[in-house]
């Protein structure tokens, strides 16, 4: 369906031939209010009182080992709290890793981690 749209959009916009696009406030209107961005969200609960584990993740949000952990804890629906640790490669002159989080995987912090 998504294609076909796309194709008519597409067709109506070839040169010399007038099409009129619907304005941004019915556009608005139409989309609804934006749906939470899941990668800014600090708590996931799917319905229960408090988290029961914490997922140390990267910062940056490029580790794909932490992506796939994220989608494990999404699919499974296990509420969670998000922390997040540089990765070594972003980290600023001086600046250190979460001590909580080197205590809990090591002194070399990598990631993801489940606590």
């Amino acid at each position: 369906m998504r294609l076909a749209r796309c194709a008519t959009f597409l067709a109506a916009a070839r040169p010399g031939h007038a099409f009129a696009l619907p304005p941004w406030s019915q556009i608005r209107a139409a989309a609804g209010p934006p749906a939470d961005r899941l990668f800014e969200a600090r708590q996931r609960l799917f319905g229960g009182g408090a988290p029961e584990v914490i997922f140390w993740r990267d910062s940056a949000g490029w580790c794909p080992f932490c992506e796939i952990t994220w989608l494990v804890l999404e699919e499974m629906e296990v509420p969670y709290e998000v922390k997040t640790v540089p990765l070594r490669r972003y980290m600023l002159e001086g600046e250190t890793k979460d001590a909580e989080y080197t205590r809990l995987v090591g002194p070399e912090g990598v990631v993801p981690g489940v606590q």
